[in-house]
């Protein structure tokens, strides 16, 4: 959220306020995609990881 307050006050003194507000809002909302993305498949390689170490254990 803070991130949001910065962007807001700074374009508050640009003059095109409504045109830099879209394209940081969008560049933020695809870095979060991506950090989303990258989390999940960590946990599913972490997932995959305990699975095969189980089965090892047993055998």
């Amino acid at each position: 959220m803070a991130a949001r307050k910065v962007s807001i006050s700074i374009s508050r003194a640009s003059t095109d306020a409504d045109t830099f507000d879209e394209s940081h809002e969008s560049y933020l909302t695809s870095i979060t995609k991506g950090l989303r993305k990258m989390s999940f498949n960590r946990k599913e390689s972490f997932k995959k990881g305990e699975s095969f170490k189980r089965k090892n254990d047993e055998a």
